[in-house]
């Protein structure tokens, strides 16, 4: 039984090249980081609401990047 629900979870399988997390979050923080980036450029300046999407941006390529690491770690020790 418990070798089904580490298949069913994926867990000590080969990992894969990118982890569900890591394109979950940093997908949509890329988006929001090339959408600050490109409306500042614009605008000359960096408004309240680029300046947000920047950092937020940043904050959820970090979590993706983290995410990913924390299963490469997950996969060794099985």
């Amino acid at each position: 039984m418990n070798l089904k629900a580490l298949r069913i979870y994926g867990i000590g399988e080969k990992p894969r090249r990118m982890s569900v997390g890591f394109v979950a979050w940093t997908f949509p923080g890329l988006l929001f980081g090339i959408f600050g980036g490109v409306s500042s450029w614009r605008s000359g300046r960096i408004d309240a609401a680029d300046a947000f999407a920047l950092t937020l941006g940043a904050a959820l390529v970090l979590i993706g990047v983290w995410l990913h690491y924390q299963q490469i770690k997950l996969n060794r020790k099985r």
